[in-house]
């Protein structure tokens, strides 16, 4: 097998590490991982995943989400992590049948409606 830093099919950075019952290890990147989950669970696996999402907040600035999606032996994963330093995190989960893009738009507003809350007052204190 390749180097345990990228994937073994397409040489992108490695997300997940297979291993197998005669002691290998596969090294894959998510696109990677997708596919061949989706081949053994007879699932769909997108080819639209965005890499980043830039979404505005309640006061108009602009906020980066690193976007992951993964599909495992009994569903599917899709993950916005916040780029800057509040690092908020949505996720959504879903059956290994259901539909990306209806998974993408719940993913949309959870973010939406996670960057209208405002936390803090303006002494820096936990609103209620």
């Amino acid at each position: 097998m390749g180097d345990s830093d990228f994937c073994d099919v397409c040489g992108k950075p490695t997300n997940v590490h297979m291993g197998s019952r005669n002691g290998t290890t596969t090294n894959l990147c998510f696109n990677c991982h997708n596919k061949v989950m989706a081949d053994l669970y007879g699932t769909d696996a997108p080819d639209n995943v965005p890499e980043r999402l830039t979404i505005t907040d309640r006061s108009g600035k602009p906020c980066e989400f690193d976007v992951e999606f993964i599909i495992f032996g009994t569903g599917k994963s899709l993950t916005a992590t916040e780029t800057g330093e509040t690092r908020r995190k949505v996720d959504v989960w879903g059956a290994l049948d259901d539909d990306f893009g209806e998974m993408l738009d719940t993913l949309m507003t959870r973010i939406n409606k996670a960057l209208s809350v405002e936390y803090m007052d303006q002494h820096g204190c936990i609103k209620e």
